[in-house]
């Protein structure tokens, strides 16, 4: 509240100036294959590798998660970008170096 009053603006005012992010959520059937998060991982060198809940890699203006199902035989990839075109590049990217 100090801060709106301090920039004299309005909540929704406020509520657009953070960059729109856009995500893109797949689901990839797994079926006999294993997935190699390493080798996925060498695929990206420019990025950094979170590798806590399956596979995260955050590059310089967007980031990926691919991970294992506790319920189903799939892994569920997710991708964000500030731009919707860049987060489909990266999902279709991801998933033709996993073919």
């Amino acid at each position: 509240l100090q801060y709106m009053a301090d920039e004299r603006k309005s909540i929704f005012e406020l509520a657009r100036e953070p960059p729109r992010t856009y995500m893109v959520k797949r689901k990839m059937a797994l079926g006999d294959r294993k997935l190699n998060f390493r080798s996925l991982a060498k695929s990206f060198t420019q990025g950094k590798v979170d590798s806590r809940d399956g596979i995260k890699i955050v590059l310089d203006n967007r980031w990926f998660q691919l991970r294992l199902s506790n319920t189903e035989p799939i892994a569920r990839l997710i991708t964000e970008a500030y731009d919707p075109s860049l987060a489909t590049e990266l999902a279709d990217e991801v998933e033709k170096l996993l073919a």
